[in-house]
C-alpha cells in the first residue's frame, strides 16, 4: 500500500480478505482480525480512488463501518469515518463537509483514546477539502485551524495510525491542497517550501506532495517546467499511483496540448507515453 505497488496489492487482497474473515470469524483473535481486515479495506480504497474505480471506494468503507460497530470501536469507527469522506465524488462536496463535520463531533468524547485523536484530525481535513471545493472556503479554513490543533497533540512529526500519519507535517500538506482548490499559486509554494516532507516515511505520501505541487504550478505558463519536475520526482516515487491518478492524467493531457513545441516538451512526452495518453 505504502509503496503504491498495486499490481502487487491486488494479487495479495483477495487472498488476504478470505483469510481474515475466517480468522475474524472464528476464534480468540476477532479484534486483531477486525483491525487488519479493516486496514486491507483501507488499502482497497487507496487502490481504487487512484485507479478511478467508481463505487469500490464506498463498498471499502461500508465494510470498515460494519467491523467497527460489530466490535463497538471508536478508534475503527473514526477509520470508518475518515474512509467515508474519501469516498464522496466531485458532486458530492457539501455531503462530504457535513458528513465530517458530524463526525467530528461523534469522535470528539472520545479524543483520549487510541487512534481516535488522529481520526478526529482527519475527518477534519475532509471536511476542510469538501468546503473549498463547494465554494466555502471559510469553512474550510476553519476545518483546518481545527486539524491544526489536533495535529499539536501528536508527539513527533506524525502518528503512524492507519498509515496517514497524521501530525503537523500531514496538515500543512493538506494546507497546500487547500491552496490549490482556491488557485493561490504564491501559498502553494510558500507552504510547500516549509516542509520537510522527508519526515514521512512512506514513498506514496511523498509522491503525492510532489504530485500535489506539481498540478498546482503547472496552471502557470512561467511554472511550467518546474511543475513537470515535481510530477516527475513524484512518479520515481510511486509510478503506479502517479501514473494512474485521474487528476495527474488530465494535468498531464492538457499540458501536453499547450506545450507540444515548448522547452520540455520531451520529458512531457516521455511521461504521457508512460501514461498511456500520447501516441
Amino acid at each position: 500500500r505504502h509503496a503504491c505497488d498495486y499490481p502487487a496489492l491486488a494479487d495479495l487482497a483477495p487472498r488476504l480478505v478470505r483469510e481474515l474473515l475466517v480468522l475474524y470469524a472464528s476464534g480468540p483473535h476477532r479484534r486483531q482480525a477486525g483491525e487488519w481486515l479493516a486496514s486491507t479495506y483501507q488499502a482497497i480504497m487507496d487502490a481504487a480512488k487512484a485507479l478511478h474505480g467508481v463505487g469500490l471506494p464506498a463498498l471499502a468503507y461500508t465494510h470498515v463501518r460494519t467491523i467497527a460497530e460489530d466490535l463497538d470501536d471508536p478508534q475503527l469507527r473514526g477509520l470508518g469515518y475518515w474512509m467515508r469522506g474519501q469516498a464522496f465524488g466531485p458532486g458530492r462536496r457539501r455531503e462530504q463537509v457535513a458528513f465530517s463535520a458530524a463526525a467530528a463531533g461523534s469522535l470528539e468524547p472520545h479524543i483520549g483514546e487510541p487512534g481516535v485523536l488522529e481520526a478526529y484530525g482527519q475527518v477534519h481535513l475532509n471536511a476542510a477539502l469538501g468546503a473549498v471545493a463547494s465554494g466555502q472556503p471559510d469553512v474550510a479554513d476553519a476545518h483546518v485551524r481545527e486539524a491544526r490543533d489536533a495535529a499539536r497533540r501528536v508527539s513527533g512529526p506524525g502518528s503512524p495510525w492507519a498509515g496517514l500519519w497524521f501530525g503537523p507535517t500531514n496538515v500543512a500538506v493538506w494546507s497546500l491542497v487547500i491552496a490549490s482548490e482556491k488557485k493561490d499559486i504564491g501559498a502553494v509554494d510558500r507552504i510547500a517550501g516549509q516542509i520537510d516532507i522527508d519526515v514521512i516515511p512512506y514513498a506514496g505520501r511523498r509522491a503525492a506532495f510532489y504530485s500535489e505541487w506539481g498540478r498546482a504550478v503547472l496552471s502557470e505558463t512561467r511554472s511550467r517546467e518546474r511543475g513537470l519536475a515535481l510530477l516527475l520526482k513524484a512518479e520515481k516515487l510511486a509510478p503506479h499511483r502517479v501514473r494512474n491518478h485521474p487528476l495527474v492524467r488530465d494535468a498531464v493531457s492538457s499540458l501536453l496540448v499547450r506545450s507540444r513545441r515548448e522547452a520540455g516538451a520531451g520529458a512531457l512526452r516521455g511521461l504521457a507515453l508512460r501514461m498511456g495518453i500520447a501516441t
